[in-house]
């Protein structure tokens, strides 16, 4: 054992609570032993485990009053419908660790997950520690990590940044990572039901003064037809414009041209999507598509206007202002 092991073994035996794991339940009582239970094996065992049944209709109330009868770490929280965001907020509330960490109801994690996390966030004196996942419909699905180790570092700025490359989803995501508690201060998670993730990432991202990332992969994402990434297209959808145009302007006041431009660039395929997504199931609702339309040309002259602006998207933002169907096909060209 090294001196940074013998360390940790100390901090772990003189700390009741390292991490405190919150879990939003709604409709869960299929999932939720198995989820609760890859939770109970981990081999970090100063964790406390925050169910937090969000006024679910079927028995997954009574199953967490169950599971808390058998493992103390478990506190149980019942509460009206909200939300997921309502949920997490219930568990940040009552909290005691040094570190937060959620996970889904119907997911499930490695046995050592948060026992590397809590290693790596300690290791390199990290406000966030982050793994990678995969994405199952697999039960008996087996993680196997054979590729070699790779960890890196993140400062604020660098970490806003993989928001807008190939480590976007493993970036924007809430569940593959420990927080250090503080962060939490003065965030809470907005009062909404999709795009929590996206709403009060980049804001944890950039009050954090260092993030480590691990490549090995902790944790299993249930891939089930009903999730938020599968989930067909709904007039829902349309709150995402109010959360990038709050996160436009964070970016905006950080006087960082490079991450404002790619905030903006990311928010206009995120309209397209939502323009085409209504042209294909609401093609009749003309003051949504109108919307849509106008929100589009606003961002477009905006980021036209930013001096990290990419020429070829200045032009096919343009294109699609001007002819939907003709960037559409364009676009499939391309790709």
């Amino acid at each position: 054992m090294n001196r940074n092991d013998k360390n940790l073994n100390d901090n772990i035996k003189n700390s009741e609570v390292l991490i405190s794991i919150i879990m939003p339940i709604y409709k869960a009582e299929d999932y939720l032993n198995k989820s609760v239970t890859s939770i109970l094996n981990q081999t970090l065992k100063e964790f406390e485990l925050i169910l937090v049944d969000d006024g679910s209709p079927d028995n997954s109330g009574e199953i967490c009053d169950k599971l808390a009868l058998n493992d103390d770490r478990i506190k149980v929280i019942h509460k009206e419908n909200g939300g997921a965001s309502t949920a997490r907020n219930a568990g940040l509330d009552i909290a005691k660790g040094e570190f937060i960490a959620f996970v889904d109801s119907d997911d499930w994690i490695e046995p050592n997950m948060f026992e590397i996390l809590f290693k790596l966030a300690k290791e390199y004196d990290a406000d966030i520690s982050q793994c990678n996942y995969i994405k199952t419909e697999n039960e008996d699905e087996k993680i196997i990590n054979n590729e070699t180790e790779v960890i890196k570092t993140f400062n604020s700025i660098e970490s806003l940044g993989n928001l807008y490359n190939e480590m976007y989803v493993s970036t924007v995501v809430l569940w593959n990572k420990i927080y250090k508690k503080s962060l939490f201060n003065e965030i809470r998670f907005p009062n909404m039901r999709i795009f929590e993730d996206e709403a009060i990432m980049y804001k944890l991202l950039f009050q954090s003064n260092k993030l480590v990332y691990t490549n090995k992969k902790l944790y299993y994402y249930r891939n089930t037809p009903d999730s938020i990434m599968n989930a067909k297209f709904d007039k829902k959808r349309l709150c995402m414009l109010d959360v990038f145009d709050e996160k436009v302007e964070f970016m905006r006041k950080l006087n960082n041209e490079n991450i404002y431009a790619k905030t903006l660039k990311w928010y206009m395929w995120s309209i397209i999507d939502l323009y085409f997504g209504c042209m294909n199931t609401i093609p009749d609702d003309h003051e949504t598509i109108k919307l849509i339309k106008n929100k589009a040309i606003t961002i477009s002259k905006k980021y036209s206007n930013s001096s990290s602006h990419e020429f070829k998207w200045i032009i096919l933002f343009s294109l699609f202002n001007k002819a939907p169907k003709l960037y559409k096909k364009l676009m499939n060209i391309l790709n």
